[in-house]
């Protein structure tokens, strides 16, 4: 189980401080007992300089009067003597302990020689000083040595090291608490965004307020936020859906009951025939228009995962086919045109083919007795074009943009709405990144559905992958049997 934010943010703040303050307390007891030994050496030193001034040339004989103040600083109890050593120039040991240890490298120089040497099982720091004297012979250099027990400094040592410690203790705390505090801060305002979430009912999905959260949280809002669109688009479409289901499916069913009732009370079988009849056309019309109402509802999320090149030609070939027998019914000359040129496009088969047929639908629907309807594909620009041509009674410019509203109608007209059908051919538009117009017929009356695609970029050339299917021509026309 993964652990929460705070606490890997507290863990890693620890770690980090508890490095710090270790560095921190090293380095102060380096220092500190740097500075203790350079004073007891100081102290030493001194010691054996006080000895040093207490030597004397006497009876042609050197001798030392050893001063009571220097040995008594060195004393660390009455029962311990004072370990030191005088020798003069000749080697002979003038005062002290004649087998005290000499310094590990004997030298001309005056300078002090500080050393660690054991004595009579005491671990003792020394310190050698060569005191210039003249002897009968001449000047000559005497050796003075002074020992210290080295239990003081180790006594100072651990005082420096408790005492450091219980500096750094508050230091540590204050760290600690800061430390917290500021973690606390940090993600009060993500504690907050998640009680404001919480706290909502199941259909606000407004989008969070980014202005108080953090930058680098902000990338994680915002998908959160993208997610809360994605979610009420979804839902807007199936409250649409079960609006326009209810309102659309309440005339119809209606119908069909008034004339389940009327059927009943029929006798003669011509016009039970007639009943059956309009209920078989409310029957089409009904499930035409549900079918409509579930397309236009999973357009998004198929145009989104079934993307793949495609032939613009063979879609229309293949739509404009499955509709030429109902077309020849209704006396409409339906025919498909190719005028050449790349006109690959990336895109979901099923909704083109959905968007194609709807636009043949209402092209032939609308479309008036020995009319004409051409489904022309080409390219143009850089653009795969597909244009849907009729010469019906076309729209007037000022309702073009009304008919892509769902069961818009036009005055003048049949009560009968264009349902969805234009609705869905936008909608599947948008969803592959084309445009749609709604422009003049080329030639007299009619209207003329132009959509524009980007083509697919893997698109091969025309003469290879736009060249119509076997058994599906360039041109392909339906002609109903009254057509001259």
């Amino acid at each position: 189980m993964l652990a929460s934010v705070k606490a890997k943010l507290l863990a890693w703040l620890a770690v980090g401080v508890a490095i710090i303050l270790a560095i921190n307390v090293v380095a102060g007891i380096a220092t500190s007992l740097l500075f203790a030994n350079t004073a007891f050496d100081t102290a030493l030193y001194g010691s054996a300089r006080a000895i040093a001034g207490g030597l004397r040339t006497w009876n042609r004989s050197l001798d030392v009067a050893v001063p009571s103040v220097a040995l008594e600083m060195l004393r660390p109890d009455s029962a311990r003597p004072v370990f030191h050593r005088v020798r003069g120039p000749d080697g002979r040991v003038i005062a002290g302990f004649a087998d005290a240890p000499d310094p590990p490298e004997p030298s001309d120089s005056r300078r002090p020689v500080y050393y660690d040497a054991p004595f009579r099982g005491v671990d003792l720091r020394w310190v050698a000083l060569k005191v210039p004297i003249l002897v009968p012979s001449g000047n000559g250099l005497a050796l003075v040595q002074v020992g210290e027990p080295k239990d003081k400094r180790a006594a100072l040592s651990r005082r420096i090291v408790a005492t450091t410690l219980l500096q750094q203790l508050p230091l540590a705390l204050i760290a600690a608490a800061g430390a917290w505090l500021a973690v606390h801060w940090s993600l009060k305002s993500l504690v907050e965004v998640g009680a404001a979430i919480s706290g909502r009912r199941g259909d606000d999905l407004r989008p969070v307020a980014e202005a108080a959260i953090p930058r680098e949280v902000r990338p994680l809002l915002a998908a959160i936020n993208g997610l809360f669109v994605r979610v009420d688009r979804e839902m807007e479409l199936q409250r649409r859906f079960v609006a326009d289901a209810s309102h659309q499916l309440k005339t119809p069913l209606a119908v069909i009951k008034t004339n389940i009732d009327l059927l009943r009370r029929q006798s003669e079988p011509s016009d039970r025939m007639r009943t059956v009849d309009r209920m078989d056309e409310v029957v089409r019309r009904t499930t035409r228009m549900t079918h409509q109402m579930l397309a236009q509802f999973s357009i998004e999320a198929r145009a989104a995962s079934g993307r793949r090149p495609l032939s613009l030609p063979e879609l229309v070939a293949e739509a404009v086919t499955e509709r030429v027998p109902w077309a020849l019914a209704r006396d409409v000359d339906l025919g498909v045109e190719h005028e050449g040129g790349p006109t690959v496009v990336d895109a979901d088969d099923s909704l083109l083919n959905e968007m194609i047929g709807n636009l043949v639908d209402n092209a032939v629907r609308y479309n008036r007795a020995g009319g004409t309807v051409t489904v022309r594909t080409r390219s143009d620009a850089g653009l795969a074009v597909l244009e849907v041509i009729d010469d019906g009674p076309g729209i007037p410019p000022q309702h073009r943009d009304a008919v892509f509203q769902r069961f818009a109608t036009l005055d003048g007209r049949s009560g009968e709405s264009f349902g969805l059908g234009l609705p869905i051919a936008r909608q599947v538009a948008e969803a592959h990144g084309a445009a749609i117009d709604l422009l003049d017929a080329p030639s007299g009356p009619g209207l003329r559905v132009r959509v524009r695609f980007p083509l697919s970029a893997g698109a091969p050339s025309a003469s290879s992958g736009d060249r119509p299917r076997p058994g599906c021509p360039p041109r392909l026309r339906g002609r109903s049997p009254a057509a001259p």
